[in-house]
């Protein structure tokens, strides 16, 4: 990554006030205006806590919803300060207005390590417009830029983009890091067989994307109310489902170069593009009549349908059984998974399961220790958290649609563009894989700790393990499906804690995870099976015994992990002890 980012400035930042603008466009219930899904809030956390553990004096701008360049009650930030304090354990101080001199004051007043967050960013039309004068008064707050809200990268605001021509140094936050990577990931050296899934709405917006993906992938698959377009290109009947009619030409074009570039390359498929062999269809008029009425929908008859016989009283609603078997096929054979946008009208229940069901398959069945998945797009996103599915299993569920969409599309972000170069050269050499098991106990609190103490690390591609043991009775007997999700969702909570705190602890030295996984098992035949599959360079993990001449008192997990590990291991021990097995460090 070429530009600045918040770890590098983490030295620097004491006492120094910090604009970190965030992404707090979270969805909300209606009703209450209570917050519906705090994901978003959640993935900012890291770069929070660095910012307060440097002791940086932390000025939060965010927004809130469309309200248009004018104050509106409903659309105030109170709820998001509010549950960042919760989230982060410490105050996080509101604010009434963005600019002013009263704000000036209350910035100033701020002690190292206090947070202040300002009023919702979009109460003022300026900041939508990159207004010079109104970025020159929010740069006014600061003394360093920080960056974090990947899902407006896309856009010129005045506070992306117009603060930072009177603010220097501007960072990258630890968030908008990992987006950035892991996407140029995908573009740049994807492990190969290369799996693209496309689909929404738009296909405006997601042309370029599939133009520029088509000299990349092995196989691109698209879906959603897109693929209508380009059905209806190839001649086919689509009935009352949605067609773009000015991209009609644009699709034809399309699809002869796809034919070039892709060829036939397949194991499963002639062709490397893909579309849905079958779908799930409603009539159109009745749907329209239902207006949304859940009941009314629910009870609306569907059939199935080859992609070829939609009927034109009838409109496609979902994808069908044949093709959800296919795409599970290319979950399997793909190494590297980028999927965005839903397969079908998920908002409306009886319309979901083809989402659902590739979801649950991507997140519960394919052994993500050896793909790289991204999932990508704010309504795919939204469905995934609201299945209820296991989510920790995608290497990133990004928080930017349209910003990943840009990327994805050979685009530059406004927002990237206008952050400071970076101070120091890249290198070249492959990311170290480290493997950290943790369990929340002070041991293996410690082992994250002593991470970024003891090694270079900054360009480690980091792992977080727990791994929750099978009651006894259960270690040697077959787990139905059934008892599998009831354990998932025993240890769900508690996962999430642990991970939050594990980085937490990372994001103190600038560093952050890029997989948290959770696995049921015994806990060193599931570390040594992960090592083994991720390539890992290094474990690190606490040590429950004691080190050197009485190492055979140590626990049985740390105590078999360090005696069969393939790769160097490092043992942790509070309160300042360390085993380290041969060749840890060298090199």
């Amino acid at each position: 990554m070429e530009k600045l980012t918040i770890g590098r400035l983490r030295d620097t930042l004491s006492g120094r006030r910090v604009f970190v603008r965030i992404d707090g466009d979270v969805p909300r219930r209606e009703a209450t205006g209570e917050i519906a899904d705090e994901f978003k809030l959640q993935q900012v956390v890291p770069t929070l806590r660095l910012l307060i553990e440097a002791g940086a004096r932390v000025v939060i701008g965010t927004h809130w919803g469309q309200p248009g360049g004018r104050v509106v009650e409903a659309w105030r930030v109170d709820p998001l300060a509010e549950r960042l304090s919760h989230i982060l354990g410490r105050p996080v101080r509101k604010a009434n207005e963005c600019v002013g001199r009263q704000i000036e004051r209350l910035v100033d007043e701020l002690k190292p390590g206090e947070v202040l967050m300002l009023e919702n960013l979009r109460f003022h039309a300026e900041e939508d417009l990159d207004d010079a004068a109104f970025a020159r008064q929010l740069a006014d707050l600061a003394d360093v830029y920080c960056n974090d809200a990947f899902g407006l990268a896309h856009r010129g605001q005045a506070s992306t983009v117009g603060i930072t021509r009177y603010v220097t140094p501007a960072a990258a936050g630890l968030l908008m890091e990992r987006e950035l990577l892991m996407l140029e990931a995908v573009l740049k050296s994807p492990q190969k067989p290369f799996l693209a899934v496309v689909a929404g709405a738009r296909l405006s917006e997601k042309l370029p994307v599939l133009e520029n993906l088509l000299a990349r992938v092995d196989r691109l698959f698209i879906g959603g109310a897109l693929c209508f377009t380009f059905l209806k290109a190839q001649g086919y009947e689509v009935g009352h489902s949605p067609v773009e009619t000015a991209f009609l030409k644009l699709a034809e074009h399309f699809l002869a170069r796809a034919e070039q570039v892709l060829g036939s390359r397949g194991e499963i498929y002639p062709t490397g593009l893909v579309f849905p062999s079958d779908f799930v269809v409603v009539d159109a008029e009745a749907l329209e009549q239902a207006q949304g009425d859940p009941e009314k929908i629910a009870a609306l008859p569907r059939h199935v349908v080859v992609a070829s016989e939609i009927p034109a009283y009838a409109v496609a609603v979902d994808i069908g059984p044949m093709t959800v078997h296919h795409l599970v096929e290319l979950f399997d054979w793909a190494r590297t998974i980028f999927w965005n946008g839903p397969l079908g009208r998920w908002e409306d229940a009886p319309f979901a399961e083809g989402t659902r069901a590739l979801a649950q398959y991507v997140t519960e069945r394919v052994p993500a220790e050896k793909k790289d998945i991204i999932v990508c797009g704010d309504s795919l996103t939204q469905a995934i958290r609201q299945f209820g599915l296991p989510v920790e299993r995608i290497r990133h569920l990004s928080t930017g649609g349209e910003s990943a969409l840009k990327v994805l599309a050979g685009m530059p972000l406004p927002a990237v563009a206008a952050l400071s170069e970076s101070a120091q050269p890249e290198r070249a050499e492959r990311a170290r894989r480290i493997l950290i098991p943790v369990d929340g106990s002070p041991n293996a609190r410690l082992a994250v700790e002593r991470v970024s103490q003891l090694l270079d690390a900054a360009r480690a591609e980091i792992t977080l393990l727990y791994v929750a043991p099978l009651p006894r009775i259960e270690r040697s007997s077959y787990v139905s499906p059934e008892r599998e999700a009831e354990w998932r969702a025993a240890h769900q909570l508690e996962a999430e804690r642990i991970f939050a705190e594990a980085n937490a602890e990372l994001a103190r030295r600038g560093l952050t995870s890029h997989r948290q996984l959770m696995v049921m098992g015994d806990p060193a035949e599931e570390i040594l099976k992960l090592a083994d599959q991720m390539g890992a360079d290094l474990i690190v993990m606490g040590a429950r015994g004691r080190s050197g001449i009485f190492r055979f008192l140590m626990g049985s997990v740390s105590r078999k992990v360090l005696d069969q590990a393939r790769c160097p291991v490092l043992l942790v021990r509070v309160p300042d002890e360390a085993l380290v097995k041969s060749g840890l460090m060298e090199g």
